[in-house]
């Protein structure tokens, strides 16, 4: 076998320009007795540029951008591949997001990210799985061609150098996510690692947004408080710890700690679609902040970094004068939680959430950030609550683009 009809190397990065002809196989058939029978395709791409190459013990995983050359028919819905000509006339490109493990399954329904994307519907702001297959070379692999999107919000963030989004943008960003969101837990299923990186962005040109107020009563000129900013279309990715609801969820992943809820940082074992829902609340303060909302400790230690921000959580709940959360909430089954992993919440009491913004920072905003970031699971925001939030109602003519505009670019 030549070294061109090898799968992916998963052991060292691919090589860029290498032409991949792959042999690879789906487990979708079953024999007359029952048994599972791989049914064999050939795949061929072409690797552009390595994204991501990591290893650790018993994995390897390599996320490459690579040009298709085989048509995929995984689903005649699914929306056309980008043909983006700076990598050839015609080009199909997709990412190619392979991944080796020591124990891999190859029955298909075992392997949480593809399982996932293959039982929810189709979404405009959830990635697209326009393929997969199985190498059984030595090591096995699977292989997930995912739709291709330019970037992430972590890395639109860092390109910002201190200049905070337009207020329409950060309107459109977080009603994207919440759309996605709501599709994805409508479906019974929870992220689980929602976080700056798993939020892909492409830009489709640029907009001169109308600033947003304060709030709906605020004296706004449009003509003369414009914001020239990009326009954005956003997908949720990154399923690999997915889970369905109800369904044991696996141990806290300590490299995302910064975006995990306390529930999850303290060793709790109950719960759903509330943790994406945290991680939504600190994904909104990093957009307006243009760093992380809680830096700091891994594991449980990382409660302690949220409690001096948002205070420990208090023995009898505490409003401000407009009647809201005033902090974290009430949270009795934390002070167990923690004095089980030994965690002590400091006697802090909570920062006023809308000290951390920007004063030009809609009050509807601050608002439901507040409500996202609540101790007791129970008490915060769902998805569809947030898509039916004061702060997207206000915010629509803002976000939305008229059908006639021309995109700049």
């Amino acid at each position: 076998m030549t070294s061109q009809n090898l799968p992916l190397p998963l052991y060292a990065p691919p090589v860029v320009g290498e032409q991949c002809s792959v042999i690879g196989s789906r487990i979708l058939a079953y024999n007359e007795d029952d048994q599972t029978v791989p049914v064999v395709f050939q795949r061929k791409y072409t690797v552009i540029k390595v994204l991501n190459y990591s290893r650790g013990p018993g994995c390897a995983s390599t996320v490459s951008l690579c040009a298709w050359h085989t048509p995929a028919s995984l689903n005649p819905s699914l929306p056309p591949l980008n043909k983006r000509p700076r990598y050839g006339e015609g080009n199909q490109i997709v990412v190619v997001k392979s991944r080796l493990n020591g124990g891999l399954q190859r029955d298909e329904t075992k392997l949480t990210e593809l399982k996932t994307l293959r039982d929810m519907p189709l979404h405009d702001n959830v990635i697209a799985l326009y393929d997969f297959f199985f190498t059984f070379y030595e090591p096995p692999q699977l292989h997930l061609v995912l739709g291709n999107m330019e970037g992430n919000l972590y890395q639109l963030i860092r390109t910002r150098r201190g200049r905070a989004l337009a207020g329409g943008l950060v309107s459109s960003i977080t009603h994207q996510i919440a759309l996605g969101l709501n599709h994805i837990h409508e479906h019974n299923y929870f992220h689980f690692n929602l976080c700056p990186e798993n939020i892909l962005v492409t830009s489709t040109g640029l907009y001169d947004y109308a600033e947003v107020p304060v709030s709906p009563n605020s004296n706004l000129s449009p003509a003369s408080s414009k914001q020239k900013d990009v326009l954005v279309t956003i997908k949720i990715s990154g399923f690999n710890l997915a889970c369905r609801k109800g369904s044991k969820a696996p141990d806290m992943h300590a490299g995302f700690s910064w975006y995990s809820s306390p529930e999850v940082l303290l060793g709790d074992t109950d719960y759903s679609t509330p943790v994406d829902m945290w991680a939504f609340g600190a994904i909104i303060g990093e957009a307006l902040r243009l760093q992380p909302m809680f830096p700091g400790h891994e594991g449980p230690l990382q409660v302690v970094r949220i409690a001096e921000m948002l205070g420990a959580p208090p023995k009898f709940s505490r409003y401000d004068m407009n009647g809201q959360p005033a902090d974290g909430g009430q949270w009795p089954v934390g002070n167990i939680l923690a004095a089980r992993a030994g965690i002590t919440f400091p006697k802090i009491q909570a920062q006023p959430l809308s000290s951390l913004f920007a004063p030009t920072t809609p009050a509807s905003l601050i608002l439901m950030t507040r409500k996202l970031l609540m101790y007791d699971p129970q008490n915060r925001l769902t998805s569809k609550q947030c898509l039916e939030h004061a702060y997207f109602r206000e915010t629509e003519p803002y976000r939305t683009i008229p059908p006639d505009y021309q995109v700049a670019s």
